[in-house]
């Protein structure tokens, strides 16, 4: 039996009263549940409710979260883009925007010998970007990370349907949110939000 791993899912963090509300309970949530990773979508954690910044980020990481995700609001603070240019990779932009956008839309995160990756992408129904389709983004990515992840998790962003949940490898818990899990091989066309692929 593969090692059981628990992954604790925010978003969206949105302003200051967001990031408050996070600081004062992911770090008990993470420890509480055994939260082998914690992933946050900050990219409305601005004071204005709208953006990310630097220094968000950090303030992320500090209190816990192993990546940061975004979606179509990633560019409202333009700081964010020396951020992405410093080859940081601890936020992901959409991993269906142009290629020549700054930073990566997906990242591995390793814990106690199990790798995950994290393909962060944004759908495009009621969306003003133009976005490659995130449906062949994913099947192009998972053919990419198939031999250097054990699992692949994609928290898709596209009707703004991000609450908190938890997912195990093999037991399957949820806090309010419909989740997909499934083995590879298999067609990204099928993805619900979030995803986990076992390899």
């Amino acid at each position: 039996m593969a090692k059981q791993i628990k992954i604790l899912m925010f978003g969206d963090v949105v302003g200051e009263l967001g990031c408050a509300t996070f600081q004062k309970h992911a770090p008990k949530l993470k420890k509480q549940f055994d939260a082998d990773f914690m992933i946050v979508n900050g990219e409305n954690s601005c004071a204005t409710g709208r953006g990310i910044s630097p220094k968000l980020v950090a303030f992320f990481k500090h209190n816990g979260a192993d990546l940061v995700t975004s979606g179509n609001h990633i560019w409202a603070s333009k700081e964010i883009v020396d951020h992405f240019e410093q080859q940081n990779v601890d936020l992901l932009r959409p991993a269906n925007f142009p290629s020549e956008c700054p930073g990566k839309g997906v990242a591995l995160l390793a814990k106690d010998g199990v790798t995950i990756a994290v393909i962060n992408l944004q759908g495009r129904v009621f969306m003003k970007e133009l976005l490659d389709c995130p449906f062949k983004a994913a099947d192009s990515l998972m053919s990419y990370l198939k031999n250097k992840a054990d699992w692949i998790f994609t928290p898709r962003l596209a009707r703004k349907k991000w609450v908190l949940h938890i997912i195990w490898t093999d037991v399957l818990q949820l806090l309010l949110a419909p989740t997909l899990m499934c083995k590879l091989p298999m067609s990204a066309s099928c993805l619900a939000e979030p995803l986990l692929l076992r390899i």
